[in-house]
Formats: C-alpha cells, sequence, structure tokens
C-alpha cells in the first residue's frame, strides 16, 4: 500500500479529486454504514478508508 499514491500518480490519476472522493467516501460510510453494521465493521472500514488516504496523502507531500 505504500506505493499506492506513487502509482496513481505515475498513472497521472488527479489525486486531489481522489482524495475528495475518499474522503466523501469516508463520510457517507459513516453516516449511512455505522448505523446498520456492528460497531467493529464500521471501525475497519473507516480505517481502512483513513488508511488509503494517509498512503496517499504521504506521496503527494514527499513528491513535491
Amino acid at each position: 500500500m505504500a506505493n499506492l499514491g506513487r502509482l496513481y500518480a505515475l498513472m497521472g490519476v488527479p489525486i486531489d479529486a481522489l482524495l475528495m472522493a475518499l474522503g466523501e467516501l469516508r463520510r457517507l460510510a459513516e453516516i449511512n454504514y455505522r448505523p446498520l453494521a456492528p460497531a467493529q465493521d464500521s471501525k475497519t472500514l473507516d480505517e481502512a478508508i483513513k488508511e488509503l488516504i494517509n498512503n496517499i496523502e504521504r506521496y503527494r507531500v514527499t513528491s513535491c
């Protein structure tokens, strides 16, 4: 996962738009999934999205 941000950059993925979409996914998952899922499942999903965002942001910051 550490190379994910680098891969996206090499592929020309618009990183800012991707981060915005992932942030929105995280927000909507909390609103819509949390009430329906067991607490641990909701927490795991949130942590996975957060980790993805952090890895992509880390590469963006170090590549400038």
